[in-house]
């Protein structure tokens, strides 16, 4: 038996299957080789004296397990991710999908494939059916001959009607990508475009860009051209309504994040799309790009600090984690920045980030909780590392009693390993030169664990500064 194992493992990857005395290289293993011992008995039919003696028995004893992860293994795990996010994004069309198989019925499939396309049709600007006609045709017309770009363009733009040409040139002929600015005035949307610099420089530069915007609503969609510097809308002619006093009445541009471009908006649509995130009405690509477009103004200085505190605000409850990570994310560097810029106000900061993480802290809670998502297991940790770094009282000593009680007993379940770095993070929080004794634990574990990923968790939070 134990040869038959050893070949199933060191045989792996090989191309003629025959016995190999390493592992395979070409595979980046996160489990290291297990060693351990197992006692396997088995009683003759003989030797049984009660009928609930069990015949056979095995006894496996296993050493402890090593995880490590190579940079080819966390490129694989990012890819496993992507696949992930692929299953997720074509869950939203399964219920589309035949029950048959594709020989036995084709039609049904040809028409799933349609009307999951057509669905994302619908939130991203273009002209599906006049491109695939003028693709074809612009294969069929150069299948026996060299093409240039410009005959690529030009075959898209004959079918559709659109200036394809003109269009590719702004994005493949000049550096950058634009900002959009928007803005309501007496029942006119204004629009204004220049190049985006993280350095807050003014860029030159023009596009056309695909502007797609939504109102109030995911079913009110439209989209045009936006081929100018500047260009104003009627409200009414492009939306069918005007735009109210009420919340209810968002708009979205750049719908599900289709376009390579950033949004500013102003104080107007950005109060209405503040109400839109937190009654969660947006989708999580529109929650997110929304965010991260904002921080990047702000950090352009194209947009003011107190429009980004008033979005983030918005987000406190939070649940998406792609979003809530992008705002833990953020949170963090907007207090480094305000701790260099204005330490003064550095508390204030710290004070207003946990305002906005409590409530997912709070829904998390420490524990693991039976059925959980993967994702509010990563989330946990994220979050309470965040509330520890800003000096969260009520984390700081919950994080010193599970401390204390994992210096007491290592396995207990008080500290698994996802809540780790926050447990630590927190304790370094509360060290200083006159109160070392966490210090010296953290050091004292550092030494004696033997698994890598454990010291590089202790030595993350930086244990040789101790603060005054």
């Amino acid at each position: 038996m134990s040869i038959l194992i050893k070949n199933q493992i060191f045989n792996f990857g090989t191309k003629d299957g025959k016995p190999a005395d390493t592992l395979s290289r070409k595979h980046s293993y996160v489990l290291q080789p297990v060693t351990g011992k197992a006692k396997y008995s088995k009683l003759h039919s003989s030797e049984v004296a009660d009928s609930k003696q069990p015949l056979q028995t095995a006894v496996v004893n296993l050493d402890d397990v090593t995880i490590s992860l190579s940079k080819d293994g966390y490129r694989d795990m990012m890819k496993l991710a992507d696949n992930f996010a692929t299953f997720n994004q074509r869950l939203k069309y399964a219920h589309f999908r035949p029950l048959v198989p594709v020989k036995a019925d084709s039609r049904s499939w040809w028409k799933y494939a349609y009307r999951a396309i057509e669905k994302r049709r619908k939130v991203t600007y273009g002209k599906w059916e006049e491109y695939e006609r003028s693709l074809a045709s612009y294969i069929k017309k150069h299948a026996c001959s060299n093409a240039k770009t410009e005959d690529l363009w030009a075959a898209l733009e004959e079918g559709s009607g659109e200036p394809v040409n003109k269009l590719m040139t702004t994005w493949t002929k000049q550096q950058g990508y634009p900002v959009v600015s928007v803005k309501v005035n007496n029942q006119n949307l204004e629009f204004d475009q220049s190049q985006f610099l993280s350095s807050g420089a003014q860029g030159e530069g023009q596009w056309i860009v695909p502007i797609t915007l939504c109102f109030g609503s995911y079913d009110v969609h439209k989209n045009f051209l936006f081929q100018t510097k500047s260009e104003t809308r009627d409200v009414k002619e492009l939306l069918g309504s005007p735009i109210t006093e009420d919340s209810k009445s968002w708009i979205k541009i750049n719908v599900e994040q289709a376009g390579f471009y950033r949004v500013k908006y102003d104080e107007l649509l950005a109060a209405k799309l503040r109400y839109a995130i937190e009654k969660k009405i947006l989708s999580p690509s529109d929650r997110f790009g929304t965010l991260d477009d904002t921080y990047a103004l702000c950090n352009a200085r194209k947009e003011s600090l107190t429009s980004l505190l008033n979005l983030m605000a918005a987000y406190r409850e939070e649940d998406d984690y792609t979003v809530l990570s992008n705002l833990i994310s953020i949170s963090s560097k907007v207090q480094n920045i305000a701790a260099d810029a204005v330490p003064d106000l550095l508390d204030y900061f710290k004070q207003f980030s946990i305002n906005v993480l409590q409530y997912s802290a709070e829904r998390l809670g420490w524990d693991p909780k039976p059925g959980e998502t993967h994702d509010d297991a990563l989330l946990r940790g994220e979050i309470l590392t965040s509330l520890a770094e800003f000096g969260h009282d009520l984390t700081l000593d919950e994080a010193s009693r599970r401390f204390q009680a994992f210096l007491e007993n290592r396995n207990t379940p008080l500290l698994p390993p996802d809540i780790r770095r926050a447990v630590y993070v927190a304790v370094m929080k509360r060290a200083t030169k006159s109160n070392r004794s966490g210090y010296e634990s953290l050091l004292k574990l550092y030494r004696e664990t033997d698994l890598s990923q454990e010291k590089t968790r202790i030595l993350g939070n930086e244990i040789s500064s101790v603060k005054a």
